[in-house]
């Protein structure tokens, strides 16, 4: 849900501490070129990126960071898990399934390749584009079909 994705979120940025530099600047390393057009250009954007280094604030992650991307991933995998099934069962019902009273008319469809049997990649495509939600299961209500956009 979008209220996991923000706490994963929040907990992702927590991990890191922003200190601005306190240092001067060290003097850029390079000496300077005379020569070609592109050699002037190259040094121009070498002295920006060097000045863009010098004054970018100090970043450090936290000491229990690794502990705690490792639960993120766990989480997230969780989360993933829990949506792909919630999507397999509503977009490809099992036909032995007493929960779909459509589930064999589906089943036969799917049979007769007239609809097709949602994949890994089917859902990303839906996640993107909702509209082909329906392709999966046109029976669908216009209210399941919004369960799953959430989803």
């Amino acid at each position: 849900s979008a209220d996991s994705v923000k706490s994963i979120t929040q907990t992702l940025q927590s991990l890191t501490t922003k200190q601005p530099r306190t240092s001067i600047s060290p003097p850029f390393p390079l000496d300077t070129l005379t020569g070609s057009n592109l050699e002037e250009e190259m040094y121009r954007e070498l002295r920006e990126s060097w000045s863009q280094h010098c004054n970018t604030e100090n970043i450090s992650l936290k000491a229990n960071a690794e502990a705690v991307i490792l639960q993120c991933r766990r989480d997230v995998d969780r989360y993933l898990g829990t949506t792909k099934e919630y999507l397999k069962t509503t977009l490809s019902p099992d036909a032995s399934s007493k929960d779909h009273w459509h589930s064999n008319s589906l089943s036969f469809l799917r049979h007769a390749n007239i609809i097709p049997t949602a994949s890994h990649s089917d859902y990303a495509i839906m996640a993107c584009y909702p509209r082909h939600i329906q392709d999966f299961n046109p029976i669908l209500s216009d209210a399941a079909v919004e369960l799953v956009k959430e989803a």
